[in-house]
């Protein structure tokens, strides 16, 4: 499935968030954009969601953010 724009009504309002995972937001990587949904697949396209940074680094400090250090 393509991209249908439905998520431009999904992406939360505030500009740039430095880490959106820690709030719980979720990535869409054919649409490109971060969505606050509690669905495992994008709502616009079908597409599986990502809970997690690609980075290494990026998801240390995530999870070390959901452990409560």
């Amino acid at each position: 499935m393509t991209c249908k724009n439905l998520c431009v009504r999904l992406i939360p309002c505030g500009g740039k968030i430095q880490n959106p995972y820690q709030q719980g937001l979720r990535y869409c990587r054919r649409c490109e954009v971060y969505l606050k949904c509690s669905n495992i697949h994008c709502p616009c396209c079908g597409l599986h969601l990502r809970f997690t940074p690609v980075d290494p680094l990026a998801k240390e400090k995530l999870r070390l953010f959901l452990k409560g250090e």
